[in-house]
């Protein structure tokens, strides 16, 4: 198997294991485009790795206060 197949192997499990994947999916993606606008955010974790952390655990008390997982 190659890795591409591997990775549409694993999100369709994580797909049929979560009724939310996809709700899931568009909120984190609307978050992640909020807090980091323009910018990439793994070159910004290379560049400002503390920026990006706090970034990122930013969108995660986000995503866990919208479903509390």
């Amino acid at each position: 198997m190659n890795a591409e197949q591997d990775l549409e192997r694993a999100i369709a499990e994580a797909k049929s294991l979560d009724d939310q994947y996809e709700t899931k999916r568009v909120i984190h993606q609307t978050l992640m485009d909020h807090y980091f606008k323009d910018q990439n955010p793994m070159l910004m974790n290379e560049s400002e790795p503390e920026k990006a952390q706090a970034l990122f655990k930013k969108v995660g008390e986000h995503m866990q206060q919208i479903f509390g997982d």
